[in-house]
């Protein structure tokens, strides 16, 4: 009669390679829901952090999809600053959300001196994933069917900054004047020195007026 053979279980030891398959990843990613304003009305739009993500990071990537989501107008008027707000959603079903961006009501804002500083100097922002988990109610999550709740986004809207306003028109004043000068100087005419001021602050101000009023 034939004995059996048995194998002694294999023992594997801490110094041996188990290949790809036996590494554990523990990044993830996940979506934060972001509001953008465009003549007063708000569209969600998603962005895709990782779990490893630190404060720096995860600002400079809501600032990348705030800024492909805004018009080219907001390059164009330097007295117009990103602002943030912490927003609450009207409370609608998930499936109506499936799409972004899309145009939702908001029911409230609330200015957000935090995330307003952090938009303005990411890098004071310690280098942890605390701030990620800080703002947890910000992340989109599986959702049972027909879910009718609201939800929280952060908002990010374009505020008029008054020291930067200040010194845009006082840069405005003495490019003009500047121009001015020199255009009446070289032809020798006063006339021609008023009316270069003139034109110059004329068409910086109907132009960058049109652009605040595109843009709030």
């Amino acid at each position: 009669m034939p004995i059996p053979i048995t194998h002694p279980p294999h023992t594997v030891r801490a110094s041996h390679y188990l290949g790809p398959s036996s590494n554990i990843d523990a990044t993830h990613r996940i979506k934060w829901r972001l509001l953008t304003c465009h003549n007063g009305a708000f569209y969600l739009h998603e962005v895709t952090l990782l779990s490893t993500d630190q404060g720096p990071d995860i600002v400079k990537k809501i600032l990348q999809q705030y800024l492909r989501s805004e018009s080219w107008l907001a390059k164009a008027v330097p007295f117009l600053i990103p602002t943030a707000y912490t927003a609450a959603l009207a409370p609608v079903p998930g499936e109506s959300l499936a799409h972004l961006p899309c145009l939702v009501d908001v029911d409230t804002q609330q200015y957000s001196h935090v995330l307003t500083t952090a938009l303005r100097q990411p890098s004071h922002l310690p280098a942890t994933a605390l701030f990620l988990t800080s703002y947890a109610r910000f992340a989109s999550t599986t959702e049972p069917h027909n879910n009718t709740i609201s939800r929280d986004a952060i908002l990010i809207k374009l505020q008029l900054s008054k020291l930067s306003l200040a010194a845009f028109l006082a840069l405005t004043l003495i490019v003009s004047v500047v121009a001015g000068v020199v255009a009446g100087v070289a032809c020798h005419s006063l006339d021609l020195a008023f009316g270069v001021f003139g034109v110059l602050v004329s068409l910086v101000g109907i132009g960058e007026g049109f652009a605040v009023w595109r843009l709030m």
